[in-house]
């Protein structure tokens, strides 16, 4: 097994061979180290690694400079040693926090899940993967009106692809300090590829919360 982190700004690789993934040994870390953009110091964050349909191991990873939130992609042939591809996807001015990407429609529509640090929403965008390794965005929108937030997705047993993220508070900031507590963890959506090229996000398994009536009392 693999693992691919952040670690001081750039991106480390850990190995196991455990059935358990309990034990596991740092590879030449750190594998990828940051690209300066527009001259700028720049750090490495939420690596992302896949195999592409080449056979190729990839990683995005959200590279940050003081101007400018990208998303670069690293390329190697044995997931050891990594080559710096090109500039996949820029968010301009808005910070990346975190971001999950993944193929839809057997690989025809590839899509990003971006969570941006400011204004704090996560956002999807729908599009194609051109020849020189760029993401060309042709559709994008705001998940759940905004309150989603951190989102991460995953494929299930039935190739389903399932978002989970925290929701958003939006009661008063006294209100939350009085609690002691802020934000939820979202039910469980499926991520549905549109016609027109959107994407919706309805709640799955919902009767399973429903389903058993917890004791109560006034």
């Amino acid at each position: 097994g693999a693992a691919v982190y952040h670690c001081n700004g750039s991106i480390c690789l850990d190995l196991t061979n455990s059935s358990t993934l309990e034990d596991w040994t740092p590879y030449n870390n750190p594998i990828i180290k940051p690209v300066p953009q527009n001259s700028q110091t720049s750090i490495l964050t939420s690596p992302r690694l896949f195999q592409d349909s080449n056979g190729t191991f990839c990683i995005l990873a959200v590279s940050k400079s003081l101007n400018d939130s990208n998303i670069l992609l690293f390329t190697s042939k044995d997931m050891l040693i990594w080559t710096f591809s090109n500039l996949f996807w820029t968010s301009g001015k808005l910070p990346i926090r975190t971001f999950d990407y993944f193929p839809l429609s057997n690989g025809a529509i590839h899509s990003l899940i971006v969570s941006y640090q400011t204004p704090p929403e996560s956002h999807w965008y729908t599009g194609t993967v051109n020849r020189t390794g760029q993401f060309v965005v042709q559709h994008g929108g705001i998940v759940d009106y905004g309150a989603v937030y951190s989102s991460g997705t995953f494929e299930d047993a039935t190739g389903r692809r399932i978002l989970i993220g925290s929701i958003n508070e939006t009661r008063n900031l006294s209100w939350v300090q009085s609690d002691g507590w802020d934000g939820v963890e979202g039910i469980p959506r499926k991520i549905v590829l549109n016609s027109d090229g959107s994407l919706s996000f309805p709640p799955i398994e919902v009767c399973i919360f429903k389903a058993t009536v917890l004791p109560h009392s006034y």
